[in-house]
């Protein structure tokens, strides 16, 4: 999504170009923000894809936008509850894969399934509520509680006036929030308050606002970032 916010950009500093039928994502985990920033610039519906470069597409989403509908015809995929509670581990087995099969394939990615009626549009293949992100970017907690990306951005987009951002834990009640936007101190104030609220009133937060965000070069944009080492409680 990086490559399609900059292309964004350009659009909204050079003008829209001939209208466009859709823009479709991938890659990176789409957040509601990101979202409205892409409709709003290309004047197009928004759709979404998941998958991986080892098995290809696994589910995308449709003119309904209620979840993702799986791709059941070449990939099985699996949501194992974990230690955390809540959250599920994304597994994959691949039936087209015949050089290099790949069963039950650990993906590090975190996602739920989705309940209920069928989709509004008609197709009957299961589907993903939500992608919640990875495994590695969970944030752990002293009490020994682990929280989704999903809660945190979920939480944080709430914050009028905050135009991008970027959680980062550096210690279990320490937090860095690179954020672009107003740069004002009442917005600091909200975007620490609602942070709070997932991770603990104790939490140590540093609101640091910059003018770009952009990842490492070669590097996908990570919203969530834990750097605790693996294990740490």
């Amino acid at each position: 999504l990086t490559p399609l916010r900059h292309l964004a950009e350009a659009v909204r500093e050079r003008g829209r170009p001939s209208p466009l039928r859709a823009v479709v994502s991938t890659a990176e985990t789409l957040d509601n923000a990101t979202r409205a920033m892409l409709e709003e610039a290309f004047g197009a519906e928004v759709f979404d894809i998941y998958g991986c470069t080892e098995v290809g597409p696994v589910a995308w989403e449709c003119s309904a936008h209620d979840g993702y509908h799986l791709a059941a015809e070449t990939t099985i995929v699996e949501c194992l509850p974990q230690e955390a509670g809540e959250l599920c581990a994304v597994v994959l087995t691949s039936l087209d894969l015949r050089a290099m099969p790949l069963i039950r394939y650990a993906l590090g990615d975190l996602a739920s399934l989705k309940v209920g009626p069928p989709c509004r549009c008609g197709c009957r293949l299961p589907r993903l509520d939500r992608i919640e992100g990875r495994i590695a970017d969970c944030v752990r907690l002293r009490d020994g509680r682990v929280r989704s990306p999903y809660h945190l951005t979920l939480a944080l987009e709430q914050v009028e006036g905050l135009v991008r951002y970027q959680v980062v834990q550096t210690d279990l009640e320490r937090f860095l929030v690179r954020a672009q936007g107003g740069a004002e101190p009442q917005i600091g104030q909200r975007i620490a308050a609602a942070l709070r609220r997932e991770v603990g009133a104790a939490a140590n937060i540093e609101v640091r606002w910059e003018a770009n965000l952009e990842p490492p070069r070669g590097h996908k944009f990570r919203v969530v970032e834990c750097r605790l080492p693996t294990g740490a409680v």
